[in-house]
């Protein structure tokens, strides 16, 4: 599960909105999700900035757009939205 005290870490959320694949056939939900996880599961109190992107569960770990966003995070301790064209940003 997720943490419930982030004991003063630095930490980006990102999460997925495109439902694809096997799992999206499976996990049923009227909630905003990437196939397995709704976006609102996601929100961590504390993190220093979320950013959601039209990616599935799976193709997030093979996605060159997560990798920049996870850069962009360790370089500048938050997403910078105007580099990432088709995403939502919604900082905390």
């Amino acid at each position: 599960g997720m943490p419930e005290e982030l004991d003063g870490r630095e930490t980006g959320v990102i999460s997925g909105s495109l439902r694809a694949g096997l799992a999206a056939m499976i996990y049923k939900s009227d909630h905003r999700n990437d196939g397995m996880i709704n976006e609102f599961e996601t929100q961590l109190n504390g993190a220093q900035d979320t950013i959601s992107v039209p990616q599935s569960h799976a193709l997030m770990l093979f996605s060159k757009r997560c990798t920049e966003l996870a850069i962009q995070f360790l370089q500048h301790g938050r997403f910078v939205a105007n580099s990432v064209a088709n995403s939502s940003v919604a900082n905390s």
